[in-house]
Protein backbone atom coordinates (compact mmCIF):
# COMPACT_ATOMS: atom_id res chain seq x y z
CA UNK A 1 0.00 0.00 0.00
CA UNK A 2 1.25 3.73 -0.28
CA UNK A 3 1.86 5.56 2.68
CA UNK A 4 -1.15 6.98 4.06
CA UNK A 5 -2.01 10.77 3.12
CA UNK A 6 -2.11 13.61 5.14
CA UNK A 7 -5.76 14.53 4.07
CA UNK A 8 -7.94 14.84 7.02
CA UNK A 9 -10.82 11.97 6.33
CA UNK A 10 -13.71 13.53 7.73
CA UNK A 11 -16.49 13.18 5.79
CA UNK A 12 -18.59 10.24 4.95
CA UNK A 13 -20.83 9.57 1.51
CA UNK A 14 -24.30 7.29 1.81
CA UNK A 15 -25.36 3.95 -0.10
CA UNK A 16 -28.88 3.92 -0.99
CA UNK A 17 -30.52 0.20 0.33
CA UNK A 18 -30.02 -2.67 -2.10
CA UNK A 19 -34.12 -3.63 -3.71
CA UNK A 20 -35.63 -6.17 -2.09
CA UNK A 21 -35.62 -8.82 -4.74
CA UNK A 22 -31.55 -8.69 -3.89
CA UNK A 23 -31.69 -8.68 -0.39
CA UNK A 24 -28.83 -11.00 0.32
CA UNK A 25 -26.48 -8.60 -0.98
CA UNK A 26 -27.66 -6.17 0.88
CA UNK A 27 -24.93 -7.45 4.19
CA UNK A 28 -22.35 -7.43 1.32
CA UNK A 29 -22.75 -3.28 0.48
CA UNK A 30 -19.95 -0.88 0.52
CA UNK A 31 -20.83 0.89 3.24
CA UNK A 32 -19.52 4.78 4.32
CA UNK A 33 -17.95 5.85 7.82
CA UNK A 34 -17.05 9.13 9.03
CA UNK A 35 -14.07 10.12 11.33
CA UNK A 36 -16.89 10.52 14.42
CA UNK A 37 -17.22 6.43 14.29
CA UNK A 38 -13.79 5.53 13.57
CA UNK A 39 -11.77 7.96 16.27
CA UNK A 40 -8.34 8.52 16.00
CA UNK A 41 -5.63 6.53 17.33
CA UNK A 42 -1.81 6.93 18.03
CA UNK A 43 -1.20 3.61 15.92
CA UNK A 44 -0.41 3.85 12.09
CA UNK A 45 -3.80 2.98 9.88
CA UNK A 46 -3.95 -0.16 8.95
CA UNK A 47 -2.56 -1.01 12.54
CA UNK A 48 -5.24 -0.57 15.19
CA UNK A 49 -2.48 -1.77 18.33
CA UNK A 50 -0.99 -4.97 18.52
CA UNK A 51 -1.61 -7.59 15.78
CA UNK A 52 -3.90 -10.31 16.49
CA UNK A 53 -2.86 -13.37 18.87
CA UNK A 54 -2.82 -16.91 16.35
CA UNK A 55 -5.70 -19.07 16.60
CA UNK A 56 -6.22 -22.20 15.17
CA UNK A 57 -2.34 -23.50 16.80
CA UNK A 58 -2.20 -27.29 16.47
CA UNK A 59 -0.12 -30.08 17.80
CA UNK A 60 0.86 -30.78 13.84
CA UNK A 61 2.85 -28.21 11.36
CA UNK A 62 1.75 -27.38 8.16
CA UNK A 63 3.55 -26.74 5.13
CA UNK A 64 2.28 -25.38 1.71
CA UNK A 65 4.15 -24.79 -1.53
CA UNK A 66 3.83 -22.39 -4.57
CA UNK A 67 5.43 -22.17 -7.75
CA UNK A 68 6.33 -19.27 -9.10
CA UNK A 69 7.04 -18.08 -12.86
CA UNK A 70 8.09 -20.69 -15.45
CA UNK A 71 10.93 -22.69 -17.31
CA UNK A 72 10.69 -19.83 -20.03
CA UNK A 73 9.99 -17.21 -17.67
CA UNK A 74 11.46 -17.44 -13.98
CA UNK A 75 10.22 -15.22 -11.52
CA UNK A 76 13.16 -12.87 -10.56
CA UNK A 77 14.92 -12.48 -7.43
CA UNK A 78 13.29 -8.95 -6.46
CA UNK A 79 9.79 -10.38 -7.21
CA UNK A 80 10.53 -12.85 -4.43
CA UNK A 81 11.96 -10.62 -1.95
CA UNK A 82 8.64 -8.56 -2.72
CA UNK A 83 6.35 -11.55 -2.18
CA UNK A 84 8.10 -12.83 0.90
CA UNK A 85 7.44 -9.21 2.01
CA UNK A 86 3.82 -9.51 1.11
CA UNK A 87 3.35 -12.83 3.16
CA UNK A 88 4.70 -11.81 6.19
CA UNK A 89 3.01 -8.59 6.26
CA UNK A 90 -0.40 -11.18 5.66
CA UNK A 91 0.55 -13.68 8.07
CA UNK A 92 1.27 -10.79 10.88
CA UNK A 93 -2.08 -9.32 9.69
CA UNK A 94 -4.11 -12.65 10.42
CA UNK A 95 -2.36 -13.39 13.88
CA UNK A 96 0.01 -16.77 11.89
CA UNK A 97 3.10 -14.90 13.60
CA UNK A 98 4.53 -18.34 13.93
CA UNK A 99 4.53 -18.81 10.21
CA UNK A 100 8.05 -19.02 8.84
CA UNK A 101 8.43 -18.52 4.82
CA UNK A 102 11.53 -19.93 2.44
CA UNK A 103 12.69 -20.01 -1.10
CA UNK A 104 14.24 -22.77 -3.33
CA UNK A 105 14.27 -22.71 -7.02
CA UNK A 106 12.00 -19.91 -7.33
CA UNK A 107 9.34 -21.87 -5.00
CA UNK A 108 7.88 -20.03 -1.69
CA UNK A 109 7.11 -22.49 0.94
CA UNK A 110 5.08 -22.02 4.09
CA UNK A 111 5.03 -23.53 7.30
CA UNK A 112 3.62 -23.35 10.88
CA UNK A 113 1.67 -25.00 13.65
CA UNK A 114 -1.67 -24.06 11.70
CA UNK A 115 -3.92 -25.51 8.94
CA UNK A 116 -2.89 -25.63 5.52
CA UNK A 117 -5.90 -24.01 4.11
CA UNK A 118 -4.64 -21.10 6.49
CA UNK A 119 -1.28 -20.71 5.10
CA UNK A 120 -2.85 -21.33 1.39
CA UNK A 121 -5.14 -18.89 1.90
CA UNK A 122 -1.83 -16.19 2.54
CA UNK A 123 -1.44 -16.84 -1.21
CA UNK A 124 -4.31 -15.03 -2.84
CA UNK A 125 -3.46 -12.43 -5.24
CA UNK A 126 -4.92 -9.57 -3.07
CA UNK A 127 -6.15 -7.83 -6.04
CA UNK A 128 -8.82 -4.88 -5.76
CA UNK A 129 -10.52 -2.66 -8.03
CA UNK A 130 -13.48 -0.67 -7.79
CA UNK A 131 -16.03 -1.17 -10.99
CA UNK A 132 -19.12 0.37 -12.34
CA UNK A 133 -21.88 -2.16 -12.72
CA UNK A 134 -23.01 -2.27 -16.66
CA UNK A 135 -25.68 -4.91 -16.20
CA UNK A 136 -26.46 -8.25 -13.60
CA UNK A 137 -28.86 -11.13 -13.78
CA UNK A 138 -28.63 -14.59 -12.06
CA UNK A 139 -25.48 -16.71 -12.72
CA UNK A 140 -26.20 -18.97 -14.92
CA UNK A 141 -25.70 -19.59 -18.77
CA UNK A 142 -28.51 -18.17 -21.46
CA UNK A 143 -30.11 -20.51 -23.56
CA UNK A 144 -28.07 -20.17 -26.98
CA UNK A 145 -29.19 -18.00 -29.52
CA UNK A 146 -31.80 -15.68 -26.40
CA UNK A 147 -29.43 -12.50 -26.45
CA UNK A 148 -28.82 -11.13 -23.74
CA UNK A 149 -30.23 -12.54 -20.59
CA UNK A 150 -32.36 -11.05 -17.54
CA UNK A 151 -34.03 -7.40 -16.91
CA UNK A 152 -30.92 -5.41 -16.98
CA UNK A 153 -29.80 -5.92 -20.65
CA UNK A 154 -26.71 -4.59 -22.16
CA UNK A 155 -26.41 -1.26 -23.76
CA UNK A 156 -27.34 2.29 -23.04
CA UNK A 157 -24.72 5.05 -21.56
CA UNK A 158 -21.58 3.31 -20.49
CA UNK A 159 -22.20 -0.03 -22.82
CA UNK A 160 -20.61 1.45 -25.48
CA UNK A 161 -16.96 0.19 -25.14
CA UNK A 162 -18.12 -3.37 -24.28
CA UNK A 163 -17.52 -5.84 -27.26
CA UNK A 164 -19.46 -8.38 -28.71
CA UNK A 165 -17.09 -11.47 -27.36
CA UNK A 166 -17.65 -9.64 -23.73
CA UNK A 167 -21.15 -9.65 -24.50
CA UNK A 168 -21.26 -13.45 -25.72
CA UNK A 169 -18.93 -14.42 -22.48
CA UNK A 170 -21.36 -12.73 -19.99
CA UNK A 171 -24.07 -14.03 -21.24
CA UNK A 172 -22.53 -17.76 -21.53
CA UNK A 173 -21.03 -17.11 -17.95
CA UNK A 174 -22.36 -19.74 -15.42
CA UNK A 175 -21.28 -18.98 -11.46
CA UNK A 176 -22.79 -21.94 -10.29
CA UNK A 177 -19.45 -23.65 -11.04
CA UNK A 178 -17.37 -21.33 -9.37
CA UNK A 179 -15.70 -18.21 -9.53
CA UNK A 180 -13.86 -16.22 -12.29
CA UNK A 181 -10.41 -15.46 -12.87
CA UNK A 182 -8.43 -13.16 -10.89
CA UNK A 183 -6.22 -11.78 -13.87
CA UNK A 184 -8.08 -8.77 -15.67
CA UNK A 185 -7.01 -5.80 -16.96
CA UNK A 186 -8.28 -2.72 -15.06
CA UNK A 187 -8.50 -0.26 -17.63
CA UNK A 188 -10.93 -2.78 -19.98
CA UNK A 189 -15.01 -4.12 -18.89
CA UNK A 190 -14.68 -7.84 -17.31
CA UNK A 191 -17.79 -10.52 -16.58
CA UNK A 192 -17.42 -11.51 -13.07
CA UNK A 193 -19.61 -13.46 -10.32
CA UNK A 194 -20.69 -12.76 -6.91
CA UNK A 195 -18.96 -14.22 -4.17
CA UNK A 196 -22.51 -15.50 -2.69
CA UNK A 197 -25.98 -16.32 -3.94
CA UNK A 198 -29.30 -16.37 -2.48
CA UNK A 199 -30.37 -19.48 -0.67
CA UNK A 200 -30.62 -22.81 -3.50
CA UNK A 201 -29.53 -20.49 -5.93
CA UNK A 202 -25.98 -19.57 -8.04
CA UNK A 203 -23.88 -16.16 -7.03
CA UNK A 204 -25.44 -13.56 -9.57
CA UNK A 205 -22.96 -12.26 -12.45
CA UNK A 206 -21.72 -8.93 -13.50
CA UNK A 207 -20.82 -7.13 -16.65
CA UNK A 208 -18.45 -4.38 -15.39
CA UNK A 209 -17.18 -1.24 -16.55
CA UNK A 210 -13.41 -0.08 -16.55
CA UNK A 211 -11.91 0.23 -13.07
CA UNK A 212 -12.43 3.56 -11.64
CA UNK A 213 -10.38 2.65 -8.53
CA UNK A 214 -7.80 -0.09 -7.57
CA UNK A 215 -5.63 -1.08 -4.87
CA UNK A 216 -2.98 1.45 -5.56
CA UNK A 217 -5.52 3.98 -4.65
CA UNK A 218 -5.95 2.88 -0.99
CA UNK A 219 -3.73 3.67 1.80
CA UNK A 220 -4.79 0.98 4.57
CA UNK A 221 -7.27 -1.98 5.26
CA UNK A 222 -8.13 -2.95 9.09
CA UNK A 223 -11.00 -5.25 10.17
CA UNK A 224 -13.46 -3.60 12.88
CA UNK A 225 -16.58 -4.69 14.34
CA UNK A 226 -20.17 -2.84 13.24
CA UNK A 227 -20.52 -0.10 15.31
CA UNK A 228 -24.68 0.07 14.52
CA UNK A 229 -24.97 -3.28 15.70
CA UNK A 230 -21.76 -4.45 17.73
CA UNK A 231 -22.26 -8.21 15.85
CA UNK A 232 -21.14 -8.07 12.68
CA UNK A 233 -17.65 -7.64 11.20
CA UNK A 234 -16.57 -5.01 8.47
CA UNK A 235 -13.08 -4.11 6.49
CA UNK A 236 -12.61 -0.28 6.54
CA UNK A 237 -10.92 1.01 3.41
CA UNK A 238 -9.04 4.46 3.33
CA UNK A 239 -8.52 6.16 0.33
CA UNK A 240 -5.55 8.15 -1.11
CA UNK A 241 -6.07 11.92 -1.54
CA UNK A 242 -6.97 11.14 -5.27
CA UNK A 243 -8.45 7.77 -5.00
CA UNK A 244 -10.86 9.66 -2.43
CA UNK A 245 -11.75 12.19 -5.24
CA UNK A 246 -11.93 9.62 -8.00
CA UNK A 247 -14.19 8.03 -5.54
CA UNK A 248 -16.17 11.00 -4.74
CA UNK A 249 -16.71 11.73 -8.90
CA UNK A 250 -17.47 7.79 -9.18
CA UNK A 251 -20.13 7.76 -6.85
CA UNK A 252 -22.49 11.06 -8.07
CA UNK A 253 -21.76 10.03 -11.57
CA UNK A 254 -23.22 6.89 -10.81
CA UNK A 255 -26.28 8.19 -8.42
CA UNK A 256 -27.63 9.88 -11.57
CA UNK A 257 -28.46 7.00 -13.30
CA UNK A 258 -31.13 3.82 -12.84
CA UNK A 259 -30.70 0.89 -11.29
CA UNK A 260 -28.33 -1.49 -11.83
CA UNK A 261 -26.00 1.49 -13.12
CA UNK A 262 -26.10 3.27 -10.22
CA UNK A 263 -24.09 0.38 -8.36
CA UNK A 264 -20.51 0.29 -7.86
CA UNK A 265 -19.07 -3.22 -7.37
CA UNK A 266 -16.09 -4.68 -5.68
CA UNK A 267 -13.97 -6.87 -6.64
CA UNK A 268 -11.19 -8.61 -5.12
CA UNK A 269 -9.23 -11.68 -6.86
CA UNK A 270 -11.93 -11.62 -9.67
CA UNK A 271 -15.24 -12.10 -7.51
CA UNK A 272 -17.49 -9.13 -6.94
CA UNK A 273 -17.95 -8.78 -2.90
CA UNK A 274 -20.35 -6.17 -3.09
CA UNK A 275 -22.13 -3.59 -5.21
CA UNK A 276 -24.14 -1.10 -3.42
CA UNK A 277 -26.28 1.66 -5.04
CA UNK A 278 -25.06 5.02 -4.98
CA UNK A 279 -26.78 8.29 -3.80
CA UNK A 280 -26.00 11.65 -3.31
CA UNK A 281 -22.64 13.12 -3.62
CA UNK A 282 -19.54 11.37 -1.32
CA UNK A 283 -16.84 13.69 -0.14
CA UNK A 284 -15.30 11.06 2.08
CA UNK A 285 -12.30 8.85 1.84
CA UNK A 286 -12.85 5.59 4.06
CA UNK A 287 -15.28 3.33 2.91
CA UNK A 288 -16.39 -0.16 4.73
CA UNK A 289 -17.02 -3.34 3.02
CA UNK A 290 -20.02 -5.10 4.87
CA UNK A 291 -20.47 -9.06 4.54
CA UNK A 292 -17.91 -10.96 6.61
CA UNK A 293 -19.82 -13.27 8.61
CA UNK A 294 -16.84 -13.98 11.32
CA UNK A 295 -13.45 -12.28 12.45
CA UNK A 296 -11.35 -14.20 11.06
CA UNK A 297 -13.31 -13.91 7.92
CA UNK A 298 -12.94 -9.40 7.70
CA UNK A 299 -9.44 -9.92 9.20
CA UNK A 300 -7.96 -11.84 6.84
CA UNK A 301 -9.56 -9.73 4.09
CA UNK A 302 -8.13 -6.97 5.59
CA UNK A 303 -4.66 -8.69 6.02
CA UNK A 304 -4.94 -9.14 1.90
CA UNK A 305 -5.78 -6.03 0.98
CA UNK A 306 -3.23 -3.84 3.25
CA UNK A 307 -0.92 -6.22 2.23
CA UNK A 308 -1.43 -5.02 -1.22
CA UNK A 309 -0.92 -7.14 -4.08
CA UNK A 310 1.62 -9.82 -4.82
CA UNK A 311 3.89 -8.65 -7.96
CA UNK A 312 3.44 -12.28 -9.00
CA UNK A 313 1.36 -14.55 -9.30
CA UNK A 314 1.69 -18.00 -6.90
CA UNK A 315 0.22 -21.21 -7.98
CA UNK A 316 -0.53 -23.62 -5.54
CA UNK A 317 1.05 -27.17 -6.06
CA UNK A 318 0.50 -29.03 -2.63
CA UNK A 319 -0.08 -29.12 1.20
CA UNK A 320 1.31 -31.57 3.62
CA UNK A 321 1.66 -32.21 7.43
CA UNK A 322 4.85 -32.21 9.35
CA UNK A 323 5.53 -33.39 12.38
CA UNK A 324 4.74 -31.06 15.47
CA UNK A 325 7.34 -29.90 17.25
Amino acid sequence: MRPVDSVHLAHVAHVLPVAARRWWRGCLALGLVSAALTGCSATAPGRPGAPPSATGVTAERSAVTFATGSRATPASAQDLRRSVAVLRERAKGTGLTGTRIGTRGGALTLTGPYAADRLRALGAPGSLTLRPVLAVDRGVASPAGSGTPGTNPVGGTGAEGVSAALRARYAALDCSHGGTPAAADPRAPVAVCAAHGPLGEPPEKYLLGPAVLTGHDVTSAESLQDPATGALWLVRLRFTAAGGTAYADAAARLARHPAPRDELATVVDGTVLSAPAMTGEPTGRTALLHGSRTETEARNLAAELDSGALPIPLRFTGARRLPGG
